[in-house]
């Protein structure tokens, strides 16, 4: 090299070194970022874009959140953008012009994807069938004038005298019953009770437990009876793989004073009301006594895929699962016969889970990857996975292994999806699915709502570089630690409609003590947004109060 080369690289060492040095001086370690300079918006405007007042609102978001220095905005799974790549182009338009204000007023983006959970609005406008299905497997029928007709069990009733339940609960109330059921059947828990006639009205509550736990339930179904009138409540479960179940009736509010009676309480077995149809969740008829196996389009007529995956006594008669003969088909009269299928079974009546293991989910996630990487551009990926209460009981699942492998599996899926379009893309996923603090049945048992298999361990079947948003305030201090001490990068999901922002601040507080802590967002789920421009004043008060520290 000649002499005026070197005399030109060593001139711009001495510029680079002279740099860093300045950088140092100013700030400490160059480059290095506090806590809180990722203040995020979790944009949630409760309803379509396409809706004039709900643009407005959600440009108003984005503007008040760049106005009072938040940095980003996350597009929540509200939003639907699971099902991009299948919007009309009147609600591509909307979403176009949300993203590019953002991009105007230099905020990041990030996405809420693949609500496992809430699959109404990410998965089911794909396909309904692929919800979680549990199965529900010898359902006896009788061929009757080519027809097959239910073969009702006897119901069993569980309560022969009036039972009282009292608020708060009392010695001798009616507080629970073990019932043996039989593995893989659909149930209804139909209860009646009273309240006393000088009580105006009484909440009770209904719960179906696994045994022997006194938290976690299958099904929980609240209800109000009126002074001095008895009322029927029904209450649809699977028994997923249990041979027996705990059934619980107490009082709803333990400060609420009064008294009810259970007037009679029955278990019945109950026929399919609806078939997931999809790989895994395979239908199969047989001869009850000739254990012959017969053919669908043969012997009885194809069953449809699933167009609601609400098994609810709405659903119209000819919309439901059956047993149809065909002519020539081998299905005779006088026949019995038992079927084998999979079930969608809600929780508390209204939460159902899209089936994580399911083969198809492949190409759903695949597809809304690349709409969303085209079209939202976004920097983070937020993996909203939270609350899932249903699955794991399909073939495909089974082929996996337990709920907590199904569970980790998908979120593998889901980030290499966006890798390949994506490759600096950053992950977080909701913290309570993965939190051995924040679900303590998960952490005890790994037994959760009506998840047909284990979730414990989940969280050390977590790819390494996925960041957590955690929101759990109560469970913060345990929860944080553990996963800032596995190395996670943590986004502080923060505020959750309080009256106050004394909570942010706890939250802003928390995350400034966590090494890998990334940040702080702004959520609510209850359309509230008249604390958003405050949050930000305080959140960037908050963090050059820190950097001023840092100077010091």
């Amino acid at each position: 090299m000649e002499l005026m080369d070197l005399k030109k690289t060593f001139a711009a060492v001495i510029v680079v070194l002279f740099s860093a040095a300045q950088e140092l001086g100013a700030g400490g370690d160059a480059g290095k970022s506090t806590a809180l300079d990722r203040r995020w918006v979790y944009l949630n405007p409760q309803g379509r874009l396409t809706d004039e007042a709900t643009f407005a609102k959600a440009t108003n978001i984005v503007a008040t959140a760049a106005a009072h220095g938040l940095t980003g905005v996350m597009f929540a799974s509200s939003l639907g953008l699971t099902s991009l790549h299948r919007w009309p182009d009147a609600r591509k338009d909307a979403l176009f012009r949300l993203v590019a204000l953002a991009d105007s007023l230099g905020l990041e983006k990030g996405v809420a994807m693949w609500s496992a959970g809430y699959p109404r609005e990410s998965f089911f406008p794909i396909d309904q069938n692929l919800s979680a299905a549990n199965p529900v497997f010898g359902t006896r029928y009788r061929v009757e004038n080519g027809k097959c007709i239910y073969v009702q069990p006897p119901p069993r009733r569980l309560v022969d005298f009036p039972a009282a339940i009292h608020s708060p609960r009392q010695d001798g109330d009616l507080a629970a019953l073990t019932v043996k059921v039989s593995p893989r059947k659909s149930y209804r828990l139909t209860v009646r009770a009273k309240s006393s006639a000088d009580v105006k009205s009484y909440p009770l509550v209904v719960e179906v437990r696994r045994p022997g736990d006194g938290t976690n339930f299958i099904e929980h179904h609240p209800f109000t009876v009126k002074g001095g009138e008895a009322q029927t409540v029904v209450t649809d479960f699977p028994s997923m793989g249990l041979d027996e179940i705990e059934i619980l009736c107490c009082g709803h509010h333990r400060n609420h004073a009064g008294s009810a009676q259970v007037v009679s309480m029955e278990l019945s077995e109950r026929p399919p009301l609806v078939a997931i149809r999809r790989h895994g969740t395979p239908v199969a008829v047989r001869n009850a006594k000739t254990r012959v196996q017969y053919e669908e389009g043969r012997d009885f007529a194809p069953i449809p895929r699933a167009t609601e995956a609400w098994p609810g006594d709405w659903i119209p008669s000819e919309r439901r699962f059956a047993i149809r003969p065909l002519p020539g088909g081998r299905i005779k009269d006088g026949d019995e016969i038992l079927a084998d299928c999979y079930c969608p079974f809600p929780v508390w009546g209204k939460w159902q889970g899209a089936c994580l293991g399911a083969v198809e989910m492949d190409a759903a996630i695949e597809e809304s990857a690349a709409a969303v990487a085209e079209v939202v551009k976004p920097q983070v990926w937020l993996l909203s996975m939270d609350e899932v209460r249903t699955g794991g009981g399909c073939e495909d699942c089974l082929a996996v292994g337990d709920m907590a492998h199904v569970y980790a599996a998908f979120a593998k899926k889901c980030m290499a999806a966006v890798r390949r379009r994506s490759p600096d893309a950053e992950f977080f996923i909701w913290n309570d699915m993965v939190d051995p603090y924040c679900l303590s049945a998960v952490s005890r048992k790994g037994e959760y709502c009506a998840l047909y298999s284990r979730m414990k361990g989940v969280w050390d079947l977590l790819p390494k570089d996925i960041g957590i948003a955690y929101w759990r305030l109560d469970d913060r201090d345990r929860g944080l630690s553990f996963f800032s001490k596995r190395g996670h990068p943590i986004l502080a999901a923060a505020y959750y409609d309080a009256k106050t922002l004394d909570g942010c601040v706890k939250w802003a507080e928390a995350a400034l003590a966590t090494p890998t802590a990334d940040g702080i967002m702004y959520c609510t789920w209850g359309d509230r947004w008249d604390l958003l421009a405050e949050f930000g004043d305080e959140m960037k008060r908050i963090n050059a109060q820190r950097e001023r520290r840092e100077r010091k």
